[in-house]
C-alpha cells in the first residue's frame, strides 16, 4: 500500500482548522454554563418560609427572631427593645 505524503502547508491547515474547532466548541461550551443561572425551586422556598413563620408566630406571638425573620422590627422592638438582634 502506498503512504499518502502530506506536505507542511497541509499539515499547517490541518491543525489550525482543528485548533479553530475546538476553540468553536469551547466557547459555546462556556456561554452554555454561563446562560444556565436558574435556581429550582427558590420561589417556593420563600413562599413556604414566610407561611411557616406566619403560623409560627400566630401560636408564639412574643417570638423576636421570628418577627426579625420576617422583617417586622418595630414588632419585635415592641416586645423586647433590649434584644441585641434588633441592631440594624
Amino acid at each position: 500500500m502506498d503512504k499518502v505524503k502530506v506536505n507542511k502547508d497541509t499539515t499547517y491547515l490541518i491543525l489550525i482548522v482543528s485548533a479553530f474547532i475546538l476553540l468553536l466548541l469551547s466557547m459555546v461550551n462556556i456561554k452554555t454554563i454561563s446562560t444556565n443561572k436558574e435556581v429550582l425551586g427558590i420561589n417556593t422556598q420563600t413562599e413556604s418560609d414566610e407561611k411557616f413563620w406566619n403560623d409560627f408566630l400566630i401560636n408564639n406571638p412574643n417570638y423576636i427572631p421570628g418577627w426579625i425573620e420576617i422583617g417586622k422590627f418595630e414588632k419585635a422592638a415592641s416586645i423586647n427593645p433590649n434584644f441585641e438582634g434588633l441592631d440594624r
